[in-house]
């Protein structure tokens, strides 16, 4: 799953924010490791993921000022 989560990772650091199919294409994962990493990230307060825009990740703002330092 590490792999998975630091793939996750870099996406966001590229494009700021991503749409789960997208993510699945681009780390060729399988959709099922993809929520677990996701789920792991979103319990540590990394990744916020709106599920009323069709499943689009991205870092929180604690994330993101934690990154811009």
């Amino acid at each position: 799953m590490g792999d998975v989560v630091k793939g996750i990772l870099e996406v966001l650091l590229q494009k700021g924010e991503v749409r789960l199919v997208e993510l699945t294409t681009l780390l060729k994962v399988s959709e099922e490791s993809l929520r677990d990493a996701i789920n792991t990230l979103e319990n540590l307060g990394l990744v916020n993921v709106e599920r009323s825009n069709d499943l689009l990740v991205r870092f929180t703002d604690d994330a993101r000022k934690l990154l811009s330092r």
